[in-house]
């Protein structure tokens, strides 16, 4: 799914999850009222050295069962 075709959807709940055995919380699982869900991942990273923090920033849809994850 990309960002894009999450246009127009209703969201019916919306659940915080973190990587399996990590603290790392920068997940949410969207449900939507058509039956399907997405993961939107909030992460940082790869030093660029023109981002305003150290390390920039980066939002994505994951790909359903690539990671595990928990709710958080």
């Amino acid at each position: 799914m990309t960002f894009k075709e999450l246009n127009g959807k209703t969201i019916t709940r919306a659940t915080k999850k973190k990587l399996k055995g990590f603290d790392d919380e920068g997940y949410i699982k969207l449900f939507f009222s058509d039956g399907t869900s997405v993961i939107i991942v909030a992460s940082y990273g790869g030093y660029t050295g023109k981002s305003e923090d150290e390390y920039p920033t980066d939002i994505y849809i994951e790909e359903e069962g690539a990671i595990e994850l928990v709710n958080a």
